[in-house]
């Protein structure tokens, strides 16, 4: 994806601590850990549960809460500036090398006690997630082992997981396809083509999947192309024929349980619930330039890039009432191109590219804290900590403690 393409899209935040590979050769890379001062399918398939947004952790009696707040104090205005632990992926040694190194992380997702990113490499293309690379795999909390978990694939990102599977999406000449891996198998994990239990998802030809929302074992949903939402589910006999099921035009998006998607007839908004049986309708609101949604169970919000007065939460249609966007105060909130945004149970993080930044912004409205500055182009998190890449350089992928 250009910058120009990522730039017109909606972005969603999967933090989730309890969620929603074409491999053969694999090796592990030496850790590259920093720490810098910043102002196959298993026989039995298990059944799927009421599917909860991808977006939170889950509490014990199968209810849903965001990620829990930071209590530490560089997360406040006025504050220390925040330390942060810092991967990077030069140093990684593919058992079949590329022709340039690997450096740039995509798309990261949280499962377990792990990280997964797409790493591409150091090339332009690399950079814009149009690379080749590898689902690399590291440790946390301690941001440690970066360890290549597939094989070589062309173009790897928009990775998501759930409770049990890690989806990715590559390209092979003009057709991109979705695959996934079962995490919970013992051998699953690093993996060659005999071994890894690798899984076709959904194939299809004429553009790119973009994002990926697991909305169980057996349906998924994604974005191919820009403003397109396809719909794939798994029967008896296998994954059906994917096929498209809403059409808007850009910018459209999955934001962890929603499809936002504009009408150019209408100059309109609409926000569809993906939880459902079927997609609804639950929020819309004029158009007002290129704007980047998160959310956490169920509860979302909206920066709008070219606005004076860009965050607000999104309201939901209730009792006949339609939805749409209540404005909050937001100091030092400006005019910026933003690429992702998380929510945890206090803040909305806002990853900013370019000479940019991660800034932590009260739901309710408030002070916005820049947590760290730079190329900053993803955002998750979870009750521990807020994860984020960079694509300067050295590219990497950063952690700040929340404790």
């Amino acid at each position: 994806m250009t910058i120009v393409a990522r730039a017109l899209l909606l972005l969603g935040a999967a933090p989730c601590a309890a969620l929603v590979l074409h491999c053969s050769s694999f090796s592990e890379g030496s850790s590259s850990e920093t720490t810098v001062d910043a102002a196959q399918e298993a026989t039995t398939e298990v059944e799927a549960a009421a599917p909860l947004p991808p977006d939170a952790a889950v509490e014990q009696d199968g209810g849903c809460r965001p990620p829990a707040a930071p209590t530490n104090l560089c997360f406040v205005k006025g504050g220390p500036g925040c330390t942060l632990a810092a991967v990077n992926f030069g140093n990684l040694q593919p058992s079949s090398p590329l022709s340039n190194p690997l450096a740039y992380p995509h798309h990261p997702v949280r499962w377990g006690n792990h990280i997964f990113v797409a790493v591409q490499d150091n090339t332009v293309a690399g950079r814009n997630a149009g690379g080749p690379g590898y689902i690399v795999r590291v440790d946390v909390p301690s941001m440690s082992n970066p360890t290549i978990v597939t094989d070589l694939l062309q173009q790897p990102a928009a990775l998501a997981v759930n409770e049990r599977y890690l989806y990715w999406r590559t390209v092979t000449g003009s057709e991109s396809r979705i695959e996934r891996i079962d995490l919970t198998a013992a051998t699953a994990l690093p993996c060659s083509p005999n071994t890894c239990g690798r899984e076709t998802v959904a194939s299809v030809a004429g553009a790119k999947v973009e994002e990926i929302f697991p909305r169980s074992p057996h349906e998924v949903y994604f974005r191919f192309g820009a403003s397109t939402l396809y719909r794939v589910t798994r029967a008896a006999g296998g994954w059906e024929t994917a096929a498209p099921i809403l059409t808007g035009t850009a910018p459209s998006a999955i934001a962890g349980s929603f499809w936002a998607t504009q009408s150019a007839e209408t100059k309109t908004t609409y926000l569809y619930d993906l939880l459902t049986t079927e997609p609804a309708v639950i929020s819309s609101w004029a158009n007002a330039g290129t704007r980047w949604l998160a959310s956490a169970c169920g509860e979302a919000y909206l920066y709008e890039s070219e606005s004076d007065r860009p965050f607000s939460r999104v309201v939901f249609a209730k009792d006949g009432v339609d939805g749409g966007l209540s404005s909050l105060p937001c100091k030092g909130c400006n005019k910026a191109l933003v690429f992702g945004a998380s929510v945890d149970t206090q803040f909305v993080y806002v990853a900013a590219p370019n000479a940019g930044y991660l800034r932590a912004i009260p739901r309710s409205g408030g002070d916005a804290v820049t947590l760290t500055t730079g190329d900053v182009w993803d955002v998750i998190n979870d009750d521990d900590a807020v994860y984020f890449t960079t694509m300067g350089t050295p590219a990497y992928l950063g952690r700040i403690s929340k404790r």
